[in-house]
């Protein structure tokens, strides 16, 4: 048998060594994307995929999307009851 060379492959540098995005420190404010009111960057919630490392939507704008995402749900679910089920016990009575 021939002498064979193992393979020997490179690794790859992971994702997560790679720089964390910060945003750059001259930018204090941020532009709402469903009310378009300008406000400082404490007024949206943290999301590390962002560029700058902020939702899209502000706190107040979120919580009522979130509020009227809930009521839709809950109606969705009203509407949407489950059959009565048999209970064991009746079963083994017959």
């Amino acid at each position: 048998m021939a002498n064979r060379k193992k393979a020997t492959t490179k690794k790859k540098a992971s994702k997560k060594t790679a720089s964390k995005k910060v945003p750059p420190k001259s930018v204090k404010s941020k532009k709402c994307a469903r009310c378009l009111d300008r406000k400082p960057l404490d007024s949206f919630g943290k999301n590390s995929r962002m560029k700058l490392g902020r939702k899209s939507y502000c706190r107040d704008c979120s919580r009522e999307l979130q509020r009227e995402w809930n009521k839709e749900q809950r109606v969705a679910t009203k509407s949407k009851k489950a059959p009565a089920r048999k209970s064991k016990s009746k079963a083994k009575r017959r």
